[in-house]
């Protein structure tokens, strides 16, 4: 799970989880879009994203350092939704 802090809330994305088909991204599930939640979450107009990642390419990237992981992490967030990271 990587969570991120965004200078804008999503353009256009209402919803609070958003399912991702495996045809869209092999290893990311879903993303949770927390400042949906509740108002008090994120400041008015930014953005708070946790990101859900299988097991299988946590245990296949357990020895990565934490930038590779980050970096990976947020250029997939990146194709899912565009301008997040």
């Amino acid at each position: 799970m990587l969570n991120v802090a965004l200078r804008r809330s999503p353009p256009g994305v209402s919803s609070t989880y958003i399912l991702v088909p495996r045809s869209a991204h092999p290893f990311i599930p879903g993303i949770m879009l927390d400042h949906h939640k509740t108002p008090a979450r994120a400041p008015q107009g930014k953005g708070l994203i946790s990101v859900a990642v299988l097991d299988s390419w946590c245990n296949a990237h357990w020895d990565d350092s934490d930038e590779s992981i980050r970096t990976e992490l947020l250029k997939a967030m990146d194709a899912l939704l565009p301008g997040t990271s």
